[in-house]
């Protein structure tokens, strides 16, 4: 692929995708609650709520899987590759080469859906259903890698509202 294409494409990426509110391409913010190991991911607060839109910021070179930990341990795969087998319908919300080029990704847990790792389902479910505390996974094999090989962020979610 010529330079003239990746630009047009990546052109493409930006404009089109970001355009359905899941993610774009940014400057990195200044503030910064971090994760463990490397810092490739971080957010602007610790605690969200329902109506929140949680924005998960991402290093500009960061690992190609993400996945996501409920409260009572159940994981949801987010962006995952094609090697990944999982549920019947479950779909990441992005591919991997979508996923690297971008710097965040927002989240509103109202209306979120992901794949769910769990052989009860049948397609992308709502990981956002009770209040606790969840957790980020990157890595570039989720799959394969232990919760220690991850790399990790945890944050609280009051699934309510926020008050006035």
């Amino acid at each position: 692929m010529n330079s003239r294409s990746f630009f047009i494409l990546s052109l493409f990426l930006t404009i089109g995708l970001s355009s359905c509110g899941l993610f774009t391409k940014s400057k990195q913010s200044s503030k910064k609650y971090t994760s463990s190991k490397f810092n490739n991911l971080w957010m602007e607060k610790k605690s969200y709520h329902q109506d929140d839109t949680i924005r998960l910021n991402l290093s500009t070179t960061h690992p190609d899987e993400l996945g996501l930990v409920d409260p009572d341990g159940n994981f949801f795969y987010l962006v995952y590759g094609p090697q990944v087998e999982t549920i019947t319908n479950g779909k990441p919300i992005m591919t991997v080469a979508q996923f690297r080029p971008i710097t965040f990704i927002e989240i509103v847990p109202s209306t979120f859906k992901a794949n769910p790792h769990n052989v009860r389902y049948s397609g992308n479910i709502k990981p956002f259903t009770q209040s606790g505390e969840y957790t980020f996974m990157i890595s570039q094999n989720l799959s394969t890698d232990a919760m220690g090989a991850a790399e990790t962020l945890k944050f609280l979610y009051m699934h309510e509202k926020k008050g006035p």
